[in-house]
């Protein structure tokens, strides 16, 4: 039995030092998870220069998230 994720089951979340879309510095895959859970780990993962991120849910919905994690979007 392997330990791989399938490629299905990963979040693509996008980073950004700025609230525009041409100051995105990087994006990175995540396991998917609950929203409070990946709340959490996006938060976490952001580097000095990165105050926001956003990723679609599997549903469609877009998620943006601050640097303390709190969502912007709804």
């Amino acid at each position: 039995m392997s330990n791989l994720i399938p490629m299905n089951n990963f979040i693509k979340v996008s980073f950004f030092s700025d609230m525009s879309i041409a100051a995105k510095t990087r994006h990175c895959q995540f396991p998917a998870m609950p929203r409070a859970a990946l709340t959490g780990v996006i938060a976490k993962a952001m580097r000095r220069d990165e105050f926001f991120a956003c990723y679609r849910e599997t549903n469609g919905a877009v998620v943006a998230l601050d640097k303390n994690g709190f969502c912007v979007t709804q």
